[in-house]
């Protein structure tokens, strides 16, 4: 009976789509500062006040630097969880990296890099290489039963067993899970499928039943460099100017 009425609500639920939300986004600016966000949520019309996070993960995102605030929008209700850096170069290597996107809670992202860089004296051209996978982000943990067999064939609880994998299946597949990047300047190369803002902005459309790899590359100017060849260059023009006129002076 207990297994009837799951059944039916996950046809309904089928029928809806984005019941729950997961939306990364790394904000990089100018600076190479970055604002690492993730709104996680869960539509109340469908799992009423059921909370999303148990207090443990929640004290596992807060060792690892990230603050967490509510989130709510029209009936989705979760967590607002996010982390600034600073300085990108920190979490960058010369060495090919790939870096877990869904694995925020794992321990050893606090010392993690994140994008592998070529490094110039006027700019940095960055390269990411990103993973997601739904089962390290707690997004399919709800897995269906085994299917059982019956001496007599296949039994009523068999077919139920089957249709709740397969709705099961069609509701991770409406989830709306993305992954967002705002670049300060045009990327240079991407596999997003949504692009606006003159390439500035890209977007993934993440999948609950698959590994989603992402990757993106796009460069940034050292404007301390820049600031400082130029007060150069304006020293050596001024010193030039001062010794030509010198130079004038003593003919006379």
């Amino acid at each position: 009976m207990k297994k009837r009425f799951v059944l039916v609500m996950l046809m309904a639920m089928t029928c809806l789509t984005g019941c729950v939300e997961y939306k990364a986004t790394m904000d990089i600016k100018s600076d190479k500062s970055m604002k690492y966000s993730v709104d996680y949520a869960i539509d109340t019309t469908v799992f009423g006040e059921e909370e999303i996070m148990d207090s443990e993960d929640k004290k596992k995102l807060e060792k690892e630097g990230f603050a967490i605030e509510p989130y709510e929008h029209d009936n989705m209700k979760g967590y607002h969880i996010n982390k600034s850096i600073k300085n990108i170069d920190a979490f960058s290597s010369k060495d090919d990296v790939k870096y877990n996107l869904s694995g925020i809670l794992n321990e050893e992202t606090q010392d993690a890099k994140i994008f592998r860089v070529k490094k110039g004296l006027f700019k940095n051209t960055y390269y990411a290489n990103f993973e997601f996978d739904a089962s390290d982000s707690g997004l399919s943990d709800n897995e269906g039963e085994e299917p059982k067999n019956d001496e007599e064939g296949t039994s009523d609880e068999q077919l139920d067993d089957e249709s709740l994998n397969d709705l099961t299946d069609s509701l991770m597949n409406n989830l709306d899970l993305s992954f967002n990047i705002k670049l300060p300047s045009r990327a240079i190369s991407h596999n997003a499928q949504n692009v606006n803002n003159d390439g500035k902005e890209l977007k993934w459309n993440l999948s609950a039943n698959s590994v989603d790899n992402i990757s993106f590359s796009f460069s940034i100017y050292n404007m301390g460099n820049i600031i400082l060849c130029i007060f150069i260059l304006v020293a050596i023009v001024v010193a030039v100017g001062m010794f030509v006129k010198r130079q004038k002076k003593l003919k006379i």
